[in-house]
């Protein structure tokens, strides 16, 4: 049980919390079989229009060659696309004079840095 100063969670908070996750949980899988359902209602359609008259089965089959067809080209521009994008952050830093008994390594210990942390800022 999670302790809150000295009093600990009651059941009911917690079987309340549980309620509500189980809700979610049931809504997104409502969610997705509808999704589910729409997506195999447009497969079914698009097979009507096909010349061939290609089964659901057989278009899925083509429809994920062509996706991994596509896949790898889409990688192969994601470095370039990435490097494009890159921001450089600014830190904003303050100087700070050591005192008559501090070092380096006693200032990277008091703020939890080591040293290549503290020379980087």
């Amino acid at each position: 049980m999670k302790s809150v100063g000295n009093e600990f969670a009651r059941p009911n908070d917690i079987l309340g919390r549980i309620t509500t996750m189980v809700n979610y949980l049931n809504n997104f899988i409502n969610a997705l079989l509808i999704a589910a359902r729409r997506i195999v209602q447009n497969i079914h359609s698009l097979c009507r229009f096909i010349p061939n008259k290609l089964t659901s089965f057989e278009l899925m089959t083509w429809l994920l060659i062509v996706f991994q067809l596509l896949f790898p080209i889409g990688i192969a521009f994601s470095p370039a696309i990435a490097a494009a994008v890159k921001q450089q952050t600014i830190v904003a830093t303050q100087p700070y004079v050591l005192g008559p008994d501090e070092t380096t390594r006693s200032v990277a210990n008091k703020y939890h840095l080591s040293l290549d942390e503290l020379k980087k800022t």
